[in-house]
């Protein structure tokens, strides 16, 4: 990251960044961090000191690359995330298990499915507007429901998970999913994978969402720092959602740096430094925007085809209805899958966007209602 981020990370952590520099030979930079002391505790001693100097990594945050293959098992999986491209990734990355899957866009949403039907694992997103993943989980339990509850977290540090096992959760996955992580959860909860091949995620689909969800987040933040002298405690909760949401979007599409400001203005947010929020916020709307931009640009460039084919549409979706009604979800999400490799007029888009947020819940009734209403 930056040298600008990682010094107001370390400040807001009460600590500093260090450099020195000899032309010709290189710098070091040293970040000086306070460590509260527990009382009681043990000394960590030498050699895990050691290890800590020495500790580096190299994670590239991208689970549209490198995908596990798995053998079908028996289980019933809802995911509860108020962000569609969080819910698309983690439905791509379960699915080649062969798992039923439902999802949900809220608490409120989960807590009602959960009356009709039962689940073996709930993946929770721990932070959203209105009811959080702790509120839903603590209700979730008082209705009686003693399964497994993962929590999605962007925020997998040690203070955080312990918080959330004392609050309902049996374990957790950070966002974004790490397919190796995903592999050892179902194996430890469901049973033990087989391996065969899968199809992974589409990564077109995982863009379109990007900029469709990043656009309503940013509107959330604009609206916080643009009036952040007059704003309410709550206007600032939102905001820190938002950014924490963002945060977890921009690393499931590779971009880092972006990420990091979101985290560095999402730790501004929590800490109420409203100075770092004025200096980088509008900074980081920039950066999100240019890459809507150069997504939307990309995808208007790739079109294949210039003028709508009605006739084809047509077809395509009489398809899907008819597959509606014997609840083939295969067969909806490959005709939808053709639809988007042709370009089409904006208007067409969004009915077609319509059409994916129906298949990504398997609303297959309200799917074919919609069709309906079209008149295809």
């Amino acid at each position: 990251m930056g040298m600008g981020i990682a010094g107001s990370l370390a400040s807001l952590m009460d600590g500093k960044i260090t450099v020195e520099s000899r032309i010709g030979v290189g710098s070091t930079f040293t970040a000086y961090l306070t460590q509260r002391l527990i009382k009681d505790s043990i000394a960590i001693g030498r050699e895990v000191s050691a290890q800590l100097q020495s500790f580096s990594f190299s994670h590239k945050a991208s689970p549209l690359k490198g995908q596990l293959t798995h053998e079908h098992i028996s289980g019933n999986v809802l995911i509860v995330d108020d962000v569609i491209i969080n819910l698309l990734v983690a439905k791509g990355l379960i699915e080649p298990y062969g798992i039923s899957i439902k999802t949900a866009l809220s608490g409120f949403e989960a807590i009602e499915m959960m009356k009709k039907e039962a689940f073996d694992i709930i993946f929770m997103d721990h932070m959203m507007p209105e009811m959080d993943g702790v509120e839903a989980v603590s209700i979730i339990r008082q209705n009686g429901y003693k399964g497994i509850i993962v929590a999605l977290t962007a925020n997998a540090v040690t203070g955080q998970m312990e918080i959330l096992l004392e609050n309902g959760f049996d374990d957790f996955i950070s966002k974004p999913i790490d397919t190796q992580q995903l592999d050892t959860i179902l194996n430890k909860y469901i049973g033990k994978m087989r391996r065969v091949k899968s199809n992974g995620i589409n990564d077109a689909e995982i863009l379109k969402f990007f900029c469709s969800d990043s656009k309503k987040m940013l509107t959330a933040v604009e609206a916080f720092y643009k009036d952040i002298e007059n704003a309410t405690d709550e206007d600032r909760k939102l905001f820190v959602i938002n950014a924490h949401a963002l945060k977890a979007t921009l690393a499931t599409i590779g971009e880092v740096e972006a990420s990091q400001l979101a985290l560095l203005l999402e730790a501004s947010g929590r800490e109420g430094n409203k100075d770092v929020i004025k200096a980088k916020a509008q900074e980081f709307v920039d950066t999100v925007n240019n890459i809507i931009k150069s997504i939307d640009d990309k995808n208007i460039s790739e079109g294949i085809v210039t003028a709508e084919d009605t006739g084809y549409l047509n077809e395509r979706l009489r398809m899907i209805s008819e597959a509606c009604k014997n609840y083939d979800f295969k067969t909806t999400e490959k005709v939808l899958s053709d639809l988007r490799q042709k370009q089409w007029t904006k208007k067409t888009e969004e009915m077609i966007d319509k059409i994916g947020e129906y298949v990504l819940h398997s609303d297959f009734e309200e799917l074919a209602e919609f069709i309906e209403g079209i008149g295809a």
